[in-house]
């Protein structure tokens, strides 16, 4: 009964859907395979995404919902649903044992949280990540932590314009770190288990945008079209126009990319591609892909937006990681 509540837990906190440091000295190699079993926890619209990312680049996918109507439109609209993605509901002894069976099986596990000041509680680490002697690889989606170009401006337009901005104050600061800490010290009980942390800024956009719809662009996925009525509305959708023309992506070493600085208020919902913007689907992209190799063990990097019609084909996201492993080795 007790593992039920902790799994209710798990899809309420995920229902949520408004719009580490380098360790050098061990260096363990979890990386997972082209079809390996994923799970993936977390809440909002970067959480769907990273699971319909994960589906359509080949991974048996298993996320947990208390709200499967709501998800699916979202994530397929009035597409076919991949059967690689697999919605675990909460409310049976059998979702409870499915859920147990598939982080049992899961060789890599993506923690992936949209709200800003929301991280996996404490009481779930142990649900998530109970201890392994297979070999996993654990993706964090955290967020900048190094303060540049995010202060007293970045909290206006949060108040004032965005309430997704993402604000680097010393209580969301001690929070993030605390949850690296904690997190590091539980994979590391796992001798064969690493952990790859991808920061983000603002996030931002989400849906298909131009597409004709949310798979056409076959392994860089978007939500449905639904995704644009979720949360604030304002006069102009600038989501649906940032989803546009922002598609394109730099990957930065470390935890080194700055905010937007004194252009905080007007970024907070520009459609433009913006200094301190984490583009959805970028980092949807970019937490899987990171599951996958094995030279970014105990390794952290940032997702930035950049302006592109279209998002990168696979060869260009190898040749992107390939740049930051130099970077980062």
């Amino acid at each position: 009964r007790r593992m039920a509540r902790l799994i209710c837990l798990l899809a309420g906190l995920a229902s949520g859907l408004r719009v580490a440091g380098p360790a050098r000295s061990v260096v363990r190699m979890g990386a997972i395979g082209p079809a390996a079993p994923v799970v993936v926890v977390g809440n909002g619209p970067v959480y769907l995404l990273t699971a319909k990312t994960a589906a359509a680049l080949g991974h048996p996918t298993t996320i947990v919902t208390n709200q499967p109507e709501k998800y699916a439109e979202l994530l397929w609209g009035d597409e076919k649903p991949s059967e690689k993605l697999t919605m675990l509901g909460v409310s049976t002894d059998s979702d409870v044992e499915r859920f147990n069976k598939a982080i049992g099986e899961a060789a890599g596990v993506a923690i992936c949280y949209d709200l800003p000041g929301q991280v996996l509680p404490d009481n779930l680490l142990n649900v998530v990540l109970p201890p392994s002697d297979r070999s996993r690889r654990v993706a964090l989606l955290s967020r900048h932590l190094n303060g540049k170009g995010n202060g007293a401006l970045c909290a206006a337009a949060k108040a004032s314009a965005n309430s997704e901005v993402w604000v680097h104050s010393p209580a969301s600061l001690e929070l993030y770190k605390s949850f690296e800490t904690k997190l590091e010290a539980k994979v590391r009980e796992s001798p064969d288990t690493d952990l790859v942390t991808v920061r983000c800024g603002t996030l931002k956009g989400g849906g298909p945008g131009y597409a004709d719809s949310a798979t056409d662009t076959g392994a860089s996925p978007s939500l449905s079209y639904s995704f644009y009525r979720q949360g604030q509305q304002d006069l102009v959708n600038w989501r649906l126009l940032f989803d546009c023309d922002t598609n394109g992506v730099q990957l930065t070493p470390g935890d080194t990319a700055p905010g937007p600085g004194w252009k905080a208020i007007l970024a907070a919902t520009s459609a433009e591609a913006e200094q301190g913007d984490s583009g959805r689907v970028a980092c949807a992209q970019a937490v899987i892909r990171a599951l996958r190799l094995d030279e970014l063990a105990w390794r952290d990097f940032g997702v930035e937006t950049r302006k592109a019609r279209h998002p990168p084909t696979d060869g260009e996201w190898d040749t992107k990681f390939a740049d930051l492993i130099k970077k980062v080795a």
